[in-house]
């Protein structure tokens, strides 16, 4: 998955990504994701699918932030290490356990900034299905 190849030629035709739906779901049944995109490898994060990232000239500190947070930067590609140890399995217990912390502080910092500005929604999640 590349931040620069978001469409390309078959064909004649061009083709774009697919649904969203469809995308996450080829992360989530990929045996390896090899991405130089933020999402990409977000979404391998997320969905603990193996990667392995490389950091384009631009938006790379996104990237480089993200594995860090979560404790993941020898995924990241730095010519330095062999092809093969990319290829061993990643332990997902603390990403799992750093990213759940962080979506509670996000979700309290929105929680936050909606209560400080007076918002009230008029119905809940659920009323509105």
């Amino acid at each position: 998955v590349s931040f620069f190849w978001r469409n390309w030629l078959k064909d004649r035709h061009i083709w774009y990504l697919p649904r969203p739906e469809k995308l996450v779901s080829a992360f989530d049944n990929a045996s390896l994701v090899v991405t130089d995109s933020f999402h990409g490898t977000a979404f391998s994060s997320q969905l603990n699918t193996p990667f392995v990232s490389f950091a384009p000239r631009s938006f790379s500190g996104r990237i480089v932030d993200h594995l860090d947070s979560l404790g993941l930067s020898s995924r990241l590609y730095d010519g330095s290490s062999s092809v093969e140890s990319y290829l061993m399995d990643i332990e997902w217990e603390k990403p799992n356990q750093l990213l759940c912390k962080l979506r509670s502080e996000s979700l309290a910092w929105i929680d936050g900034v909606v209560k400080s500005i007076g918002f009230a929604p008029q119905l809940s999640l659920k009323e509105a299905r």
